[in-house]
C-alpha cells in the first residue's frame, strides 16, 4: 500500500504483460518511483553500457499506445468541457462510447475496469430514444453550471497531457526513441506534481455532490485512467466499493 499526500492507502494497479515491455523499452530513463521491470539487454553486449533499443515491432505497439493514452486525455478534456450541441450528439449516438472503448482496448482484460462508465454511457444512448437532444442537453448544461460556475480549473492539465502524448506518439513513429522517453518521463512527473495530489479527491466529491451520471461517471474514468497512468489504485481508495450505477 502507497501513502499519498493526503494520507491515502493506495494499492499498486495491476499490470500486464505489454505494460512491462513498455517499462523496458524506458530504460534508464523511467522515473525512479515506479519499480518497472529490469530493462532487456537483448541486442547489446554483455555490461557493454549500450543503451536498449526496442525493435520495430515493440516500437510499433509502443507508438499505438501512446496514441491511445492520448484518445483517453481527449476523452477527459471532452467529458469536463462545457457542453455543446455536438457533444450531446455523440453521447446520445454513441460515438463517445465508441471512442473510449477503442481507447482502453490496449489494456486488454484490465479495460474491465472502465466498464461502470461504459454501462453509464450505453444508458444515455439507449435514454436518447425517449428524449429529445435539447433535454439531454439543457440536463448537462444545468448540472455542469450548477457544478462548475467558472469552469474545471483541471481542463488546463488535461489538455497538457493530450499535447505531450501526442509528441510522444510521433516520437515512436519517427523512430526518435530517446526523444520519446524523455517526454515520457515528463508526463509521469507533470501527473505526480499536477494531478496526483488532489484530482483524485475532486474527483471524489464530483461523485458525491451531483445525480447527473454523466459527471459521476467523468470523474470515475478520468480517476481510473490516471490510476493506469501511474500505476496507483486510486479509482479504489477513492470509491471504494461503491458503484455509480443508478439514475
Amino acid at each position: 500500500m502507497l501513502p499519498n499526500k493526503q494520507g491515502i492507502a493506495l494499492e499498486r494497479a495491476p499490470g500486464n504483460a505489454f505494460r512491462a515491455r513498455y517499462g523496458a523499452a524506458m530504460g534508464s530513463h523511467q522515473p525512479r518511483r515506479r519499480q518497472e521491470p529490469v530493462p532487456s539487454t537483448e541486442g547489446a553486449a554483455p555490461d557493454s553500457g549500450e543503451r536498449f533499443t526496442p525493435d520495430r515491432g515493440v516500437t510499433a505497439q509502443i507508438q499505438e499506445v501512446a496514441a491511445a493514452r492520448t484518445a483517453g486525455w481527449r476523452l477527459c478534456v471532452e467529458l469536463f468541457s462545457p457542453p455543446t450541441p455536438d457533444f450531446a450528439d455523440r453521447l446520445r449516438s454513441g460515438d463517445l462510447l465508441a471512442d473510449l472503448r477503442a481507447a482502453v482496448a490496449w489494456l486488454g482484460p484490465e479495460a474491465e475496469r472502465f466498464l461502470p462508465v461504459e454501462m453509464v454511457l450505453d444508458t444515455i444512448v439507449r435514454r436518447s430514444r425517449r428524449r429529445t437532444h435539447g433535454e439531454d442537453l439543457d440536463q448537462f448544461t444545468d448540472a455542469y453550471r450548477t457544478l462548475w460556475p467558472e469552469g474545471v480549473v483541471w481542463l488546463p492539465r488535461f489538455e497538457w497531457m493530450v499535447e505531450v502524448c501526442d509528441e510522444e506518439a510521433d516520437a515512436w513513429r519517427r523512430g526518435d526513441h530517446e526523444a520519446a522517453k524523455v517526454l515520457r518521463v515528463g508526463q509521469q512527473e507533470y501527473l505526480e506534481k499536477e494531478l496526483v495530489p488532489d484530482f483524485p479527491t475532486w474527483a471524489g466529491g464530483v461523485d458525491v455532490s451531483t445525480t447527473v451520471m454523466l459527471y459521476r461517471i467523468a470523474a470515475r474514468f478520468v480517476v481510473t485512467h490516471l490510476s493506469f497512468e501511474t500505476g496507483r489504485d486510486f479509482e479504489r481508495a477513492i470509491f471504494g466499493s461503491s458503484s455509480p450505477l443508478g439514475w
